[in-house]
C-alpha cells in the first residue's frame, strides 16, 4: 500500500480533476466515512463485523482506500487482492456479496445525507461496486475452505469409526 501514498496526498490541482475532487475533496470524504460507519454500526446485518474493532483505525483505512479509489489507482495497486488479503477475517465471519450490497447502500446514503449531487454519488458507487467480485471471490474461497475443513473432519471421523469397528470385531472374535 506504500506505493499509493503519493496518490493519496498528491497536489490539489490533480485532485480537482478526479472524482475525489468533484465530490468535495478529503473533507467531504472524511464526513462521509463517519456517516457511513454510523450507519453500518446501526445495521443489525452489518454491525457484527465491527465488534471489537478500533473504529478510528478502520475509518482511517477506509478513508485511504476511498481516496485511492476516487483518484487514480496506481497500475501496480490491486485493490481486489488487497481486499482478499486484508479482509479475510470478515469472510471468516460470514461476509458475502449480500453484505457488500448493504455496504454500498450505506455508502450511497452517507453521501446523499451530505447533499452530494446524485450523479456524483452514482459515479462513486460505480467505483465501489466494481469491487463486488472481490467479495464474491472472498466469500467463495471461505466457503471452499470450510467445506475442505468439514471434509477432513468427516474423513477423520470415518477413519476413527473404521478403527473402532475393527477393534470391536477383533474383540468379538477373541470371545468366540
Amino acid at each position: 500500500m506504500a506505493s499509493s501514498t503519493g496518490v493519496l496526498f498528491s497536489g490539489e490541482s490533480e485532485r480537482k480533476r478526479t472524482l475525489l475532487g468533484k465530490l468535495g475533496g478529503k473533507d467531504i470524504l472524511n464526513e462521509a466515512v463517519d456517516v457511513f460507519y454510523e450507519r453500518l454500526l446501526q445495521d443489525d446485518d452489518m454491525n457484527q463485523f465491527f465488534r471489537g474493532t478500533d473504529m478510528q483505525i478502520l475509518k482511517w483505512h477506509q478513508l485511504n482506500l476511498m481516496s485511492v479509489a476516487f483518484t487514480k489507482v496506481p497500475d501496480n495497486f490491486d485493490l481486489a487482492s488487497m481486499i482478499l488479503r486484508q479482509h479475510r477475517r470478515f469472510f471468516e465471519m460470514g461476509m458475502t456479496e449480500f453484505h457488500f450490497d448493504i455496504f454500498v447502500g450505506h455508502f450511497k446514503a452517507a453521501f446523499q445525507t451530505l447533499n452530494v449531487e446524485a450523479e456524483l454519488v452514482d459515479e462513486a458507487s460505480t467505483v465501489i461496486r466494481s469491487l463486488r467480485p472481490a467479495f464474491v471471490q472472498g466469500a467463495m474461497q471461505e466457503k471452499e475452505r470450510r467445506n475442505a475443513k468439514t471434509k477432513r473432519r468427516i474423513l477423520s471421523l470415518v477413519a476413527l469409526v473404521g478403527v473402532a469397528v475393527l477393534l470391536l470385531h477383533r474383540s468379538n472374535r477373541r470371545r468366540l
